[in-house]
Order: C-alpha cells, then sequence, then structure tokens
C-alpha cells in the first residue's frame, strides 16, 4: 500500500503488456488514463486526438503528471482506456479498458516515504490483424470460450524472477 497525501501533485510511471505478458510500449493510438478517487472530480490524462496531454513517453513506459489534479481523499483508481483503431467499429476504434489494482490511497495525513508511483497494467488485448496467425504458426484447437488473464501479482512476480 503507497499512501500519499491527497494534495501532493503526482507522477505516476506506468508499464503496458498485452494479455501474453510481452510488453508493448507506448501506443501510437489514442488512449486515456483516468485518475480518481471518491469524488465527482476525474483526472485525465494520455494521448487525445494525437497528442499527448497531462503526460510524457519516457523510453517504454508512460509518464502521468497529475499537477493540481483536485482529487479527494480516498483509494485512488488508475484506469487505462484504449482506442485501439479497428475497422470493424462504427467509431472505427475499440474501446478496451484495464484497471490497476495496487493500492494507493490519496490521504489527509503525511505521505510515505518519497516513491515513485511504478504501474504495470495488462491491456486485455492481442497484438496483430483478424486472421494473421502471427509468428508463431498456425492457430491452435478451438478453445472451451474461457478466457484467464494474468493478475498484476502474478505479472509483477514473473517480471521479478527475470531481474
Amino acid at each position: 500500500m503507497i499512501r500519499k497525501h491527497y494534495r501532493d501533485d503526482l507522477k505516476i510511471y506506468i508499464r503496458l503488456y498485452d494479455a501474453a505478458g510481452a510488453q508493448i510500449g507506448v501506443p501510437d493510438y489514442d488512449f486515456r488514463i483516468l485518475l480518481k478517487t471518491s469524488g465527482a472530480k476525474v483526472f485525465t490524462a494520455g494521448r487525445i486526438d494525437g497528442q499527448l496531454v497531462n503526460m510524457a513517453a519516457d523510453r517504454d513506459r508512460l509518464l502521468v503528471f497529475a499537477d493540481n489534479h483536485g482529487l479527494l481523499p480516498g483509494k485512488l483508481s488508475v484506469s487505462f482506456e484504449a482506442m485501439i483503431p479497428s475497422a470493424d467499429m462504427a467509431d472505427q476504434s475499440e474501446r478496451v479498458i484495464a484497471m490497476c489494482d495496487r493500492p494507493i490511497f490519496l490521504v489527509e495525513g503525511p505521505s510515505d516515504p518519497p516513491s515513485k508511483l511504478d504501474l504495470s497494467l495488462a491491456i486485455p488485448m492481442a497484438k496483430g490483424e483478424k486472421g494473421d496467425p502471427g509468428p508463431q504458426g498456425p492457430p491452435g484447437p478451438p478453445g472451451d470460450g474461457n478466457i484467464e488473464f494474468m493478475s498484476l501479482e502474478e505479472l509483477d512476480a514473473m517480471f521479478d524472477n527475470l531481474k
């Protein structure tokens, strides 16, 4: 658990991974990162109409600058909303949502010692066009329809073992 004073400016680093666990870096399509607590205020960052807003690309990760965010005390909800280009959708983009489940709390008391907020999000999608067999070859046998995703804890443990 991380505690930050609710009036502190926030710098949040976010690494994105696809459903297979491969890091995808900074997307070239539009996306939004939404920060909120129990209040009505929502802080928005992302690539909006092709322009980076309240954030920057930091090598292979996103860096959100929540300056004067106005969020109230409470559990900080961090969500990533991708607008992936798709000819199948009427608006030409497929909305895909990923949520961060790391416990971050904005509090009225003191912040924990300085630490950067470094988050990992798994985006439930796969790269490639529809029908593209990818580098692995032809598709395998059909599944049972159940989709399983790694939890963020499992993802963190997997990457900790690589270090």
